[in-house]
């Protein structure tokens, strides 16, 4: 096990992915609120997975991913995409019907 959720693996992947982020710019780049990434990155930082540095003014923090996140991605990945390849086979045929779905779901959300 990697030690990560779906929503910690998503957050690191996006911290590994765009280096020295603030919090407001990932949030924005995962569409959700300023307060809830602040959280969802302390959980991060607390488990080691990312440490946090000064931004470019004093109220700004960014995001960094350390040698531990590192590791639990390098395990998480394979891991998610065999889940992934998992549903996708249970769906069969009815994978496009149920992404419709979800991707229209997401629209009215938004």
């Amino acid at each position: 096990m990697s030690g990560l959720n779906v929503t910690m693996l998503r957050l690191l992947d996006v911290v590994d992915t765009t280096p020295d982020a603030t919090i407001t710019q990932l949030a924005e780049l995962l569409g959700i609120e300023r307060s809830s990434m602040g959280r969802n990155v302390r959980v991060l930082v607390k488990k080691g997975f990312v440490r946090l540095s000064e931004g470019q003014d004093e109220r700004s923090r960014t995001a960094q991913i350390t040698e531990t996140g590192r590791t639990a991605l390098a395990v998480a990945r394979p891991l998610w995409r065999e889940a992934q390849s998992d549903v996708a086979q249970r769906l069969g045929a009815e994978k496009d019907s149920f992404l419709n779905l979800l991707g229209s779901l997401q629209e009215q959300d938004d």
